[in-house]
């Protein structure tokens, strides 16, 4: 066993796991006293631990105390998903059938069947199904009872089973290969990379809803449109997308409630998909107070943890940030921003775990860039570009430098200006460009440099024949992307150019 092995699953415990744990534990044995002890640490430190217990016999026997502690907590993590879980009520269910076939209590037996393979049913539970299908074929074979049904309809339910798994093994995959081409070459750049996309999109299974099978199916056929729809931008059929999963998960409540966490996420995804669209409608009201809810609704669910209460506050007022981003109305989101901070900047949250780290800050610059606010602008860009643990797509990082430079030219730091543009364009040519908005950009630094940042006069005619420029670009529908992505820059630039 590693030597952090141990401490690292003490530390993964939630609230609710705690509490079982502590329930079962005997604390006045040397395990349970570990036990204690470990939980209280911040970091695993052997030497510690032997501080703390000095003069204890068991120390002598730690390995065999740490092993058995380890032992004990998974056993107790077994134990409390069983209640909690209905996959293992119904994995209990075998058991006790098997129990009682043993017994040769046959009718007993037969009646937990049914329940059994009704709950699989509801619930698609097919490989726990096939099990139960499984032990009819040996009851019709050695001990027949009443109401068993004939061999020929076990047949036809065994094969019924296995065509659903495989419908939904199916979508699993294509699910898989988008998800992945998204992974590795990000948003189609070219023709060819659209055609990447659009060759998984042909594949026969995703060509009507209908051979969606099951619901697990049916999830995934949505989910697999909503990523190609996202991959290329296209932000009316991202939302009609995700607006249907939602609408398939709402329709069957009880997938809700055995996994919260799913309808979280696709209750994101739809409200980030309105906040694209600028849809500050009804529904998105709605969404937005129904995710707020959750933890308030689902509180006795396993999931719902303290830290994901918090996790999901902040959400809501992130997706309430971005659609003021995306209408445009920056002062009015500067002043929500002192709330959302103190919301993201939780303790319960780990820098290396929060999904936020990097849009928080990008949308706090956009928010501060739009408002006028560039001292601030300058500090959130500033702490995307000096992140340690976390990856910046390097395009992104580009355009965070350009937002910086020109803060700083607003703020009439006309020398820090000049020099991050002289950095930055010697950067850009260096570079392989994807995007012919990119090269305008880059076009954009050439002649700030050349004139000089003090011009005011002169200088509106380089933003006027930029955007011009831009303008004829935006029929490009991989260049209207990136151009949408900067739309802040872009409206900074027709300020410029009307004051």
């Amino acid at each position: 066993m590693t030597m952090n092995k141990l401490f690292r699953l003490i530390k993964s415990l939630d609230k609710n796991e705690k509490r079982y744990v502590l329930l079962k534990i005997d604390l006045k044995k040397n395990y349970g006293n570990l036990y204690l002890f470990l939980s209280k640490e911040k970091a695993y430190d052997e030497l510690r631990i032997h501080n703390h217990f000095k003069g204890e016999t068991f120390l002598n026997r730690l390995p065999v105390i740490k092993k058995y502690l380890y032992d004990f907590l998974l056993k107790c993590l077994k134990n409390y998903s069983k209640i909690n879980s209905v996959e293992a009520q119904v994995e209990n269910n075998i058991q006790t059938i098997k129990i009682l076939l043993k017994k040769d209590l046959l009718q007993d037996a037969w009646l937990l069947i049914q329940k059994s393979q009704k709950i699989c049913q509801s619930l698609e539970l097919f490989h726990h199904e096939l099990f139960i299908v499984k032990i009819k074929k040996k009851l019709i074979n050695e001990s027949p009872i009443a109401g068993l049904p004939n061999y020929k309809d076990i047949y036809q339910e065994g094969n019924s089973i296995l065509e659903k798994m495989l419908n939904i093994n199916q979508y699993w995959m294509l699910e898989k290969t988008i998800s992945s081409l998204i992974k590795k070459h990000g948003r189609p750049r070219t023709k060819i990379d659209e055609l990447r996309f659009s060759k998984v999109m042909q594949n026969t299974y995703l060509q009507n809803f209908k051979n969606a099978k099951t619901i697990k199916s049916q999830k995934l056929y949505r989910n697999i449109h909503g990523y190609y729809y996202y991959a290329i931008a296209n932000k009316q059929k991202y939302y009609d997308s995700t607006l249907q999963l939602l609408k398939i998960l709402e329709n069957n409540p009880h997938t809700i409630s055995n996994n919260i966490l799913e309808y979280r996420a696709v209750l994101h995804n739809f409200l980030n998909a309105s906040a694209q669209l600028g849809r500050n409608d009804h529904l998105f009201k709605t969404k937005l107070a129904t995710l707020a809810e959750l933890p308030k609704k689902f509180k006795h669910n396993v999931n719902i943890t303290a830290s994901l209460s918090e996790l999901i506050e902040a959400e809501v007022y992130h997706l309430k940030l971005l659609m003021e981003i995306e209408c445009q109305r920056f002062k009015h989101a500067y002043n929500m921003l002192p709330a959302y901070q103190k919301l993201v900047y939780n303790p319960n949250f780990e820098v290396s775990d929060n999904p936020f780290i990097t849009t928080f800050h990008q949308n706090l610059g956009y928010i501060s860039f739009g408002a006028e606010e560039y001292s601030d602008a300058i500090t959130y860009f500033n702490y995307l570009l000096n992140l340690k643990n976390i990856t910046v797509k390097p395009n992104l990082l580009v355009f965070i430098r350009i937002y910086i430079l020109v803060s700083n030219f607003e703020l009439k730091n006309y020398y820090l200006a000049e020099s991050m543009t002289r950095s930055l364009y010697t950067y850009l040519l260096n570079k392989q460009l994807y995007y012919a908005f990119e090269k305008i950009i880059l076009t954009f630094l050439r002649k700030l440099l050349q004139l000089g940042f003090n011009k005011q006069d002169k200088l509106k005619l380089i933003i006027r024949k930029t955007l011009d420029e831009i303008k004829i670009l935006q029929t490009n529908k991989y260049e209207k992307i990136q151009i949408e992505e900067n739309f802040v820059l872009v409206l900074w630039m027709q300020k410029k150019i009307n004051q």
